[in-house]
């Protein structure tokens, strides 16, 4: 309950503008033999720059691609610049168990480092069944199948434009039963 001379403590967050913080020369990890490059497909190609006058939008898609390649389903990437102050980009993604979303998410992490992007938060559930990852440009959902229903992030951005990250080597082939 509020007395009169109380006042209410907001606590804003940096825009990510504000929080982008470019890895320094020094800290970027050298690519080495032995290292996969977390945004390279699993042939090891380098992945087509779909968006390369937009790194934040960029990034978002190479790791929904990163995230099909490791087997994770029901990937999207909405475009929330326009309906959100917190992030641009969101990637949703479901795995299977949380032995996965933990491989997965420490893959996105090196994938993030690779292009010079630190973490800004990374967070979980008490059952870890969801993951998030804070990259504050682009935030990374990973989720269990229930658990990705039962929030339905989909539906809370729906207004959001989704971001074509497939190229046509990446589309699934379509049904011949129509």
């Amino acid at each position: 309950m509020n007395s009169p001379g109380h006042k209410a403590r907001v606590i804003l967050r940096p825009t990510p503008k504000e929080t982008a913080r470019p890895m320094s020369e020094e800290k970027q990890p050298e690519p080495t033999e032995q290292q996969p490059s977390g945004l390279e497909n699993q042939a090891s190609q380098p992945l087509e720059r779909l968006y390369p006058d937009q790194p934040s939008r960029q990034f978002a898609c190479d790791v929904a691609r990163l995230l099909t390649d490791l087997h994770c389903e029901e990937v999207l990437v909405f475009d929330v610049r326009e309906i959100s102050q917190i992030t641009d980009y969101l990637v949703l993604a479901s795995g299977t168990s949380e032995r996965q979303l933990i491989g997965v998410a420490g893959r996105v992490e090196d994938a993030a480092k690779e292009v010079g992007l630190e973490r800004y938060g990374a967070d979980t559930d008490g059952a870890s069944t969801w993951r998030v990852i804070d990259f504050s440009s682009v935030m990374v959902h990973l989720f269990e199948p229930l658990t990705r229903a039962h929030y339905d992030l989909e539906m809370l951005w729906g207004d959001a434009p989704r971001v074509r990250w497939r190229d046509e080597t990446d589309a699934p082939a379509k049904s011949t039963d129509e």
